[in-house]
């Protein structure tokens, strides 16, 4: 990508300082602010296997919390790819509070690659905090999720590329390919848009040793893929393909515009206010690598057969677009440079840069505050059943499924209930699934217990 000749470089008045305080101001708001649980079933299928891989185990085993699913033999199969459960295990080998750490390390990191991306380009680097300014952003780095490492990544691999480092952009798409499925079509759009770049240049034979020592790193972790999926089912695909092989409709189809499609357009006009106009920044710096990742990206999500919503209007916009992150991600870099360059031409600099400090102070503390409130009565089940289990002396801490997301959380063993395994002492449960999307209840009619505590629809079962 080539700097607007227009654009003059970054001065004194463009300093870090802004950006420096603003950023330390919001580590402590999410440090303040520290996650209680967990908030989708998917960190409870990563966390599970991770806690697997911590007991010496692959292949799920009986009494094991997680998500997984059986295959027409009956074998258990993890729904979810090894690579990240690797990366959480000696997050939750510590303490599981700690797997947060992840996504808010990768937010920074986001950040920072934005800096100085928007600082090459002239254009001011305070802009970068509109990133955290992003609901969706600072809403997935609460969680374990992959998709804010993945923006993470994926920035980085970009900027590498166009900073002519191949091999550290090799490895970083190495990573962009192991963090989701997902990845091979960020790293494919990666790869095309440099080999357009290659046409306009000169030394055709520097950009050619270029894409092929960054093609080797998407290749190689693919072939890492691979072997991680064998040694996890002991097929090459991923499993996921067992989560949907009862589906009557196709995963893919042009059907799903109207809904699927029509949701990712909507909260990218709305969250932030007009997103997509980031693309025509991206198209101003010739960005060609970004702009197929959005196209390819948004384009094949778009006629999937899912996309996130929430338990409400505007939850449903900001979650809208968890699994088309690394598309948002790149729209937000055009989408600041644009705002900068805006307010360099009106002389609103200053003014603006504060707007989006103060925006992404905001943004944190509210997102945080009512992100704890919805966890409240799944800290406070989970403190009162460890209180219970230190008194009962030993053992594992019991859960069902419909109260994993909190019980996970628990730093010793946490054993599934009911299953094969030795029924424990203490059980943390729920009368009502900690999902929006289920409508069916739960129970925690179990027999032989009794409940102890209660916390909001959680309690706290006792052996008799």
């Amino acid at each position: 990508m080539t700097a607007s000749p227009s654009v003059r470089p970054v001065g004194s008045s463009l300093g870090l300082a802004p950006l420096l305080a603003a950023t330390l101001l919001v580590a402590i708001a999410m440090v303040a602010l520290w996650p209680n649980a967990f908030s989708f079933g998917d960190e409870v299928g990563y966390v599970g296997q991770a806690r697997l891989l911590l007991s010496g185990h692959v292949s799920p085993i009986s009494g094991a919390p997680g998500t997984f699913d059986r295959q027409p033999n009956g074998i258990a199969v993890s729904r979810y790819p090894l690579f990240v459960p690797i990366v959480l295990a000696p997050f939750v080998a510590a303490c599981p509070r700690l797997v947060f750490l992840v996504g808010l390390i990768s937010l920074g990191g986001i950040v920072a690659a934005a800096a100085q991306v928007l600082k090459r380009w002239g254009s001011d680097p305070a802009m970068a905090l509109l990133f955290v300014a992003h609901p969706t952003m600072t809403l997935m780095a609460r969680t374990a999720m992959p998709d804010v490492p993945l923006v993470a990544a994926s920035l980085f691999a970009w900027s590498q590329l166009d900073k002519d480092r191949p091999k550290s952009a090799a490895g970083w798409l190495a990573l962009v390919v192991l963090l989701k499925p997902t990845g091979i079509v960020i790293a494919a759009g990666l790869l095309a848009g440099r080999a357009v770049e290659a046409l306009a240049r000169s030394d055709r034979r520097s950009e050619y040793r270029t894409l092929l020592l960054a093609g080797t790193g998407t290749l190689l972790g693919g072939l890492v893929v691979l072997l991680l999926n064998w040694v996890s089912w002991h097929h090459l695909s991923y499993s996921y393909g067992v989560v949907f092989e009862n589906m009557s409709a196709p995963r893919f189809s042009p059907r799903y515009l109207p809904t699927t499609g029509v949701r990712y357009l909507v909260s990218l006009l709305i969250v932030p206010p007009a997103l997509l106009i980031g693309a025509v920044g991206l198209w101003r710096r010739r960005c060609y690598g970004p702009l197929f990742v959005v196209g390819g990206l948004v384009g094949m999500m778009a006629i999937y057969f899912f996309a996130d919503w929430g338990p409400g209007t505007t939850e449903t916009w900001v979650l809208a677009q968890r699994l088309i992150l690394p598309a948002s991600g790149f729209l937000l870099i055009g989408y600041a440079d644009l705002l900068s360059s805006l307010g360099q031409h009106l002389r609103l600099a200053p003014l603006l840069r504060w707007f989006v400090v103060v925006a992404a102070s905001v943004v944190v503390i509210a997102v945080g505050f009512r992100h704890r409130a919805r966890q409240h009565d799944m800290r406070e089940a989970l403190i009162a059943a460890e209180d219970v289990l230190a008194r009962e002396g030993q053992g594992a801490l019991g859960t069902t499924e419909s109260a994993m997301k909190a019980s996970m959380m628990h730093r010793g063993p946490v054993s599934l209930v009911p299953s094969r395994a030795p029924a424990p002492r203490v059980v943390l449960c729920s009368v009502k699934s900690e999902s929006y999307r289920a409508e069916a209840g739960a129970s925690c009619d179990l027999s032989g217990y009794d409940s102890v505590a209660a916390y909001g629809t959680y309690r706290v079962l006792r052996a008799r």
